[in-house]
């Protein structure tokens, strides 16, 4: 499998012969080992417990293509109930660290997270039986697999691009989220509405944007209706 007769015999040379075993016997888990069986006396073979840099890179196999790297994710963790019980409620934190109420969303749409064995995660919408991915990260080749970090990433970026203005001109229809937190949309004309909705910051080029505003934007309406709410100063009468 390795030709390295036309490479010389340095650092970066046995890094790669490394990594390719490493690899190697992450994949194969063979039974018999000879080269574990050499080695009883560690106990254990000490080749996947070797710390080697991964950027050197791997010998290529016969056919020319790169070793398979080992997977950074168990996909089939994302079948166990409890599994989705644990990924929900790490959505959830990161959320809440943006500001969002999963609950609203969840009256108006549903969000999910999709791992993929090399660490992508993806962070996507269905509103309406339309499905959008609005979130990715994936984990550094050089870095283990960090769930939360991951989802917390994604979901800060889906944030960040929701955050994306509507261009206010004329005719341009755009989306609001409604006192009951449904989605409507209309046309930009610069009236009430629109005034009203330019003030709470309530008014999105799409309705996933639109979507994953709706807890601020009812914080927003809440705020505004107390305000509206205050009884003023009777004026004082003379003589008081």
């Amino acid at each position: 499998m390795i030709d390295n007769s036309k490479e010389a015999v340095n650092g970066a040379v046995a890094v790669k012969a490394l990594n390719t075993v490493k690899v190697y016997c992450a994949k194969h888990l063979c039974p018999e080992c000879p080269l574990r069986e050499d080695l009883e006396k560690y106990n254990s073979c000490p080749i996947p417990k070797l710390d080697v840099k991964t950027g050197v890179g791997f010998f290529r196999d016969i056919a020319g293509k790169r070793t398979t790297k080992p997977p950074k994710f168990d996909g089939s963790l994302q079948l166990s109930p409890e599994f989705k019980s644990y990924l929900t409620s790490v959505l959830d934190r990161a959320l809440a660290d943006e500001g969002i109420d999963s609950q609203d969303l969840v009256k108006h749409g549903e969000l999910a997270v999709k791992i993929k064995a090399n660490g992508l995660i993806k962070v996507g919408a269905q509103r309406d039986g339309r499905i959008k991915i609005l979130g990715k990260a994936k984990c550094h080749p050089n870095d283990a697999f960090n769930l939360e970090t991951g989802v917390r990433l994604a979901v800060h970026r889906m944030v960040q691009d929701a955050d994306k203005p509507f261009e206010q001109t004329a005719g341009y229809v755009y989306y609001f989220v409604d006192y009951d937190g449904s989605i409507m949309c209309k046309p930009w004309n610069d009236d009430v509405i629109d005034r009203c909705n330019l003030a709470l910051d309530n008014y999105f080029a799409s309705t996933f944007s639109a979507w994953l505003h709706i807890t601020s934007v009812k914080r927003g309406i809440r705020h505004l209706a107390d305000a509206l709410r205050l009884t003023l100063p009777e004026p004082e009468k003379d003589g008081d």
